[in-house]
């Protein structure tokens, strides 16, 4: 399992947007680096490493106007934790409930295949 995180300094920004196994872990090595105190201000659960890393990438991508270096952006903790859970909401458990329907029973292929090509058109990049 992996998670998603936001962390950042006692100030609302920067925060860096990241994904790991272990977010305190990540933490304690991101601290060994900076002078200012960090803090985890959110971090997800129950995500695989695939959808961990598509979720990171999509919401660096989201916020790419707000860059600032590496993995930190100038975003608030707030827009950041909405973006996350953008994401997870519309496509992390949207396609896991998908997946655990047998579409075959209710579908003919035709229309299989339509689905598939749509949300791989949505699907994270």
């Amino acid at each position: 399992m992996a998670s998603v995180y936001v962390i950042g300094p006692a100030c609302d920004k920067p925060v860096k947007i990241g994904y790991a196994k272990c977010p305190e872990q990540r933490l304690g090595d991101l601290q060994v680096g900076t002078h200012e105190e960090l803090f985890i201000y959110y971090s997800t659960s129950h995500l695989t490493l695939d959808e961990a890393k598509k979720i990171e990438r999509a919401v660096h991508k989201a916020f790419a106007t707000k860059h600032i270096r590496g993995e930190w952006f100038d975003v608030s903790i707030e827009e950041a934790t909405k973006e996350i859970d953008r994401h997870i909401d519309t496509r992390v458990y949207a396609a896991r409930v998908l997946a655990s329907f047998d579409l075959r029973q209710y579908l003919e292929p035709a229309q299989i295949e339509t689905i598939k090509v749509k949300a791989n058109g949505n699907a994270l990049q």
